[in-house]
């Protein structure tokens, strides 16, 4: 009986043994991924400079398209009524919150590095002074913000100037904005828009 109990633990003693010496298996590296990088779109070619003879451009009170903050009215062939309202954007950017006319020629000339002036003829509709604003608008070129003007009973030509300028990595291929803003409730009669460049 004793025999057979020494033999049990020596091979109990043999097994464990065994055990010990198995050799570690390395743990498995996982396989790396290679990173993605995107490879950014080219900027489409920039327009043609424009001479400073082309820019220039007027518009008529009919070429003014109204807002949900700014509303034109045509008064007759000559004038445009503008009335602020109290809903809509206020903003200076894009096509702006205001009425607004569209400068065609950025979509085909680079006007990029040249000072604008800025003109609007207008008059309080009524005897009162009535503030207005006037902002001029690119479409990735930045903004002149809103411009500040009074409006008299007597019609007059409020000009601003506003340099374009050339961000590098932005290609402008859009239209710009010259855009009107004017107070809740308050309204002024346009009799023109224009501009042209400085010398």
């Amino acid at each position: 009986m004793t025999r057979k109990i020494l033999v049990a633990a020596a091979a109990s003693a043999l097994l464990a043994a065994c055990g010990q010496n198995e050799p570690e298996l390395p743990a498995e590296t996982p396989t790396p991924v290679p990173e993605q990088t995107q490879t950014p779109e080219p900027l489409p070619e920039p327009n043609p400079a424009a001479l400073k003879s082309e820019i220039s451009a007027s518009w008529t009170p009919a070429d003014l398209v109204g807002s949900e903050r700014v509303s034109v009215e045509l008064s007759d062939a000559e004038t445009a009524i503008l009335t602020g309202t109290d809903t809509g954007d206020e903003g200076s950017g894009g096509s702006t919150g205001g009425a607004h006319v569209v400068f065609e020629l950025p979509s085909t000339r680079d006007i990029s590095n040249n000072t604008l002036i800025i003109s609007v003829r207008a008059k309080s509709v009524g005897d009162d002074p009535t503030p207005f604003s006037v902002a001029y608008s690119t479409n990735v070129k930045g903004n002149s913000g809103w411009r500040e003007f009074e409006a008299t009973a007597t019609a007059e030509t409020y000009t601003f100037e506003y340099g374009i300028n050339d961000p590098p990595n932005k290609v402008d291929l859009n239209g710009d904005y010259i855009g009107i803003m004017v107070p809740t409730g308050s309204s002024i009669e346009v009799e023109s828009i224009s501009l042209a460049v400085a010398e």
